[in-house]
């Protein structure tokens, strides 16, 4: 399958060209970036000179050559939605990287990002969190990637959320820089975030709607507390957990293995670590794993998780969703 993906200078992009290069599925023809002229990619990105790659200047959709017969949008909010209505319009498969059809509900959408111009292909397009919805995302022509904070909560939350079980939630997690995106901010810059530690944007973060949809559209009842803390570390890429999840009924840690067991035992990318075992970033940087721990007390499951915000929460899970599409095998090029 013939691939490209609009969007390439971020960080994002980025890992996206170092994965479908050698991806032995797709065939990678198209590099789209906000450019005056066609430019040799490793002009633009010096760690990719050893490439032959050029990037098309792209300013409008109809830019796009259309040469691929999927594509990746690497694109901000509020834009991507263009590009995906103008390729759909084209027949083509579009795997949105940004959060423009992460939202059934086009009003949350507009509280929290901004006015939806095509709320009737809003609902045509599947979440993209395979572990949960493979068998949508297989028949699908528009997929909506998860957030990188998102994903590993939901994963770590989902198989007592499905039962039921799950009265509150609180998700404490950590986010490497990379998951401020590539424009450098006075908040991000190398002596803002070295050697320090700061939360931000306690309940106002967008991925905090986000999370608590997803997680209400898999469980069988309303959960209305879910609360999230995210706070920035100074290292390059990562976001670990910590999940509160108060039950509605008491389960002990045995029970809990169990469900998580079942649930996850035939996914290729989610690895279940043992209690003498940590939960590391380093363990799943530049990889399309998420890591989980559980912890319990009866009334109270502890849930650690880790993943790799520029990975599963980003390009390698995409990468996954086209695989799931394209009827491959789900690991090809990720492991």
């Amino acid at each position: 399958m013939k691939v490209g993906i609009i969007g390439i200078t971020g960080y994002t992009g980025q890992e996206l060209i170092k994965i479908l290069d050698t991806h032995p599925g797709f065939e990678l023809v198209e590099l789209g970036a906000r450019l005056t002229e066609t430019t040799p990619v490793g002009e633009v990105l010096p760690a990719f000179r050893h490439m032959d790659y050029k990037i098309t200047p792209i300013k409008a959709p109809s830019d796009i050559p259309l040469a691929a017969e999927a594509y990746f949008l690497a694109l901000p909010h509020s834009t991507a939605m263009e590009y995906a209505h103008y390729l759909t319009e084209k027949d083509k498969i579009v795997i949105d990287l940004s959060a423009d059809f992460r939202f059934p509900d086009t009003a949350l959408y507009k509280k929290h990002y901004g006015v939806h111009h095509f709320p009737e292909l809003n609902d045509r397009a599947v979440y993209g969190l395979p572990e949960l919805f493979r068998d949508k995302i297989k028949q699908s022509r528009l997929v909506a990637n998860p957030g990188c904070y998102p994903t590993g909560i939901i994963l770590g939350a989902y198989p007592l959320t499905r039962r039921g079980l799950v009265d509150s939630l609180i998700a404490d997690s950590k986010s490497g820089v990379s998951g401020a995106g590539h424009h450098p901010k006075a908040a991000n810059v190398f002596c803002a975030v070295n050697e320090n530690l700061k939360a931000y944007k306690i309940n106002e973060h967008r991925h905090q709607p986000e999370i608590k949809t997803i997680l209400n559209t898999v469980s069988p009842q309303a959960i209305e507390r879910c609360l999230f803390s995210p706070h920035l570390v100074p290292m390059n890429r990562g976001i670990f957990s910590t999940l509160y999840i108060s039950l509605n009924q008491p389960a002990s840690l045995q029970d809990v293995q169990e469900m998580y067991t079942e649930d996850y035992k035939n996914e290729p990318f989610i690895r279940l670590v043992s209690r003498d075992q940590d939960v590391e970033t380093r363990s799943v940087a530049h990889t399309n794993f998420c890591d989980i721990k559980i912890l319990a007390n009866e009334w109270t499951v502890i849930i650690l998780t880790a993943i790799d915000n520029l990975g599963k929460g980003a390009a390698t899970q995409a990468v996954h969703n086209l695989n799931i599409i394209a009827s491959i095998p789900e690991t090809t090029g990720l492991l």
